[in-house]
């Protein structure tokens, strides 16, 4: 009985923390119906990614991007790494040592968002070579008043999520994938 116990709790703590991170940051309990800039309403596809609004524009300074010039700025650079790889997005997977080669499909619109005051998030659907859907988080900084992407991150291959979100201080953090 004790043993049952245990396992009840331990799966009930598990479930908790799952509920609390999700797959992408979304709408923050603040106010979640600014949209001035890269931030918009959520969608059935991706509700889990990024759409906080915090630190929005708070550091001296910080210009604030629209959608369009955040879709622009990943397509831009998705054509330049094409166009260096063949053709391809060349994307190494650290976890499979595999190098990924990709095509874009789309940028979601509905998931370009702002994580902190320079910092600008992006959801990206890839089909691979080999027919695999690769999604990809991008992650772009202001510096000169332009974006310039500072990470790319595989975030599922074929629907299986490799790590969530979760808001800490109004700030959106990778965590890992409940299993």
């Amino acid at each position: 009985m004790k043993l049952l116990n245990t396992v009840l709790a331990t799966l009930t703590i598990a479930s908790a923390g799952a509920l609390f991170a999700q797959e992408h940051p979304t709408a923050t309990k603040s106010d979640p119906s600014k949209t001035s800039t890269a931030t918009t309403t959520a969608s059935s596809e991706h509700p889990e990614h990024p759409m906080g609004d915090k630190g929005k524009s708070e550091a001296k300074g910080a210009k604030k991007f629209s959608i369009d010039e955040l879709e622009s700025a990943i397509k831009r650079d998705v054509a330049s790494k094409e166009e260096a790889g063949g053709g391809y997005l060349q994307l190494k997977d650290k976890a499979t040592k595999k190098t990924w080669l990709l095509k874009l499909d789309h940028v979601h619109r509905e998931r370009l968002s702002q994580l902190d005051p320079h910092t600008y998030f992006a959801c990206s659907d890839f089909k691979s070579k080999d027919g695999h859907l690769v999604d990809v988080d991008f992650f772009e900084k202001e510096k000169d008043e332009k974006l310039e992407m500072s990470d790319m991150t595989i975030h599922k291959i074929d629907g299986r999520a490799r790590y969530g979100w979760k808001e800490k201080n109004g700030f959106w953090k990778r965590v890992p994938v409940a299993k």
